[in-house]
């Protein structure tokens, strides 16, 4: 397994991944593919040193990734976490979350925060254990579904 920094041949993989996990497993409709898109992109326009996506592959198959990009000058956002069902299991998400954690520390980031969702149980499970709190939740219809949004915060 290679984790390593995004290339712009990695756009397209990042959104199909999305788009096709929160479809099957969270009934996501095609909205969210946009979401992603525009997000990828925006990070990768920008080209500021202060933001980063990266990427999990095996054998040049994408099995995950997680992005950070800038909320405000002390704030970090971290979000994309993506690990494909195949690569569940394997401490590849925490390395992912380390990865990010440690990018924000050596960019003098003095918090993060990331938007996700109440019914992402493992994923918010492993929030909480790197020292995340959830700090506001709020109820939106996103992605076709009505969803209890979570913002967590970890303070560097």
């Amino acid at each position: 397994m290679d984790l390593r920094a995004y290339k712009d041949e990695d756009a397209r993989a990042i959104v199909d991944a999305h788009a096709e996990l929160y479809g099957q497993e969270h009934g996501y409709d095609e909205s969210f593919r946009e979401f992603v898109d525009e997000r990828v992109r925006g990070i990768a326009e920008r080209k500021d040193s202060h933001e980063g996506i990266w990427v999990l592959e095996s054998g040049g198959r994408h099995l995950g990734s997680i992005c950070i990009n800038k909320a405000d000058e002390a704030s970090a956002q971290l979000g994309l976490f993506l690990i494909h069902p195949d690569a569940r299991g394997g401490g590849y998400g925490r390395e992912l979350i380390r990865t990010a954690l440690e990018f924000c520390r050596d960019h003098g980031y003095a918090r993060i925060i990331l938007w996700t969702n109440r019914d992402l149980f493992r994923a918010r499970a492993l929030y909480a254990s790197f020292g995340f709190a959830l700090k506001e939740t709020r109820v939106a219809v996103h992605s076709g579904r009505e969803l209890a949004e979570e913002l967590w915060e970890l303070e560097l």
